[in-house]
């Protein structure tokens, strides 16, 4: 997982707002082990991981997009 500061982390939001693909990449990295952590916290005989992982990621690029 990439470390960034607080300011860089700012810098590749403000990116993302204008519209840079390799920032919103390294957002959406940065934070795939936030959803992965937020997956494993449902039981698995309800729903499967996969698709609650996906969820996750569809839920991150979507406020990444707003």
């Amino acid at each position: 997982m990439p470390e960034y500061t607080e300011k860089e982390l700012r810098e590749l939001y403000l990116k993302n707002k204008e519209g840079d693909p390799d920032a919103r990449k390294k957002v959406v990295n940065y934070h795939l082990p936030l959803v992965h952590a937020l997956c494993r916290r449902y039981p698995l005989d309800l729903i499967e991981y996969d698709d609650i992982f996906q969820e996750g990621c569809l839920g991150l690029l979507k406020a990444l997009h707003n």
